[in-house]
C-alpha cells in the first residue's frame, strides 16, 4: 500500500475526475492532472459495479498497488478505475497491462 502522502484523498479523487477526461488504456480508464508537487499521487478505485463481494474488490486494489512503479515519476494526480474485465482475468495477464497502462501515463 501506499503512503498517504502518495494517495489521493476523495476530494482531490473528485476534482481529478470532473476537471480531465478519461484515457481507456488496456482495460483500464485512467484520469490524470498535473500538479506542482515533487511527488505523484495515485488512488486506485474498484467500485461495487466490478463486483458485489468486497473481498474481490480489495484484492483487486491491494494487487494494483503493489504493481505500481516504485518511486513515481513527479507531477501527477492519476486516478486508475479497472473495467469488468479485469476482473475475469488471471493475475499475470493484470500485471502485464497494468504495467503496460501505468508506462504509457508516467512514460516511463
Amino acid at each position: 500500500m501506499l503512503p498517504k502522502k502518495f494517495r489521493l484523498n476523495r476530494l482531490q479523487l473528485l476534482h481529478v475526475k470532473k476537471n480531465t477526461s478519461p484515457q481507456h488504456l488496456f482495460g483500464f480508464s485512467i484520469y490524470t492532472a498535473k500538479q506542482d508537487l515533487p511527488y505523484s499521487r495515485v488512488s486506485i478505485v474498484t467500485p461495487k459495479t466490478l463486483d458485489k463481494r468486497a473481498v474481490v474488490r480489495n484484492r483487486l486494489r491491494r494487487f494494483l498497488y503493489s504493481s505500481l512503479p516504485t518511486p513515481l515519476p513527479p507531477g501527477l494526480d492519476v486516478v486508475i478505475f479497472p473495467s469488468q474485465s479485469v476482473i475475469k482475468s488471471e493475475d499475470a495477464q493484470i500485471y502485464s497491462s497494468f504495467n503496460q497502462a501505468v508506462s504509457k501515463i508516467f512514460l516511463l
